[in-house]
């Protein structure tokens, strides 16, 4: 009885255990995107790119200007670029699980840019 009482706590604490680590996988980075005169830029793409396995992940700004990604732990690039605006980067964020990461670009106009992912 002992025994059977033994191995049902221990599953019960792993199953807890996994219960409470689940989830806390991922940091999250998000911000806003403005022109210098405090304009939002929707539309430019966020790209992030993990220093480490060369992972990329990109996501659009919204209406608003707004962006928001859930990412694996470790250290980003991020690069922003949007027609009409010269790219603007950011460089070794460090995402840590559970975290969130506050990152703001301003970007400047320059009517010759156009958007073009193959930047780092």
């Amino acid at each position: 009885m002992n025994r059977n009482l033994s191995l049902v706590l221990s599953c019960s604490l792993v199953l807890l255990l996994a219960t409470l680590t689940a989830g806390q996988t991922c940091g999250r980075i998000e911000g806003r995107t403005t022109s210098p005169e405090g304009w939002v830029i929707a539309g430019a793409n966020i790209r992030l790119v993990n220093k480490t396995t060369k992972q990329t992940v990109t996501v659009k700004t919204d209406g608003n200007g707004k962006y928001s990604t859930c990412l694996a732990p470790g250290t980003y690039d991020v690069v922003v670029n949007a027609l009409g605006y010269k790219l603007a980067k950011r460089k070794t964020i460090k995402v840590e699980s559970t975290a969130k990461n506050l990152i703001d670009f301003t970007v400047k106009h320059d009517p010759k840019a156009r958007v073009d992912q193959s930047h780092p």
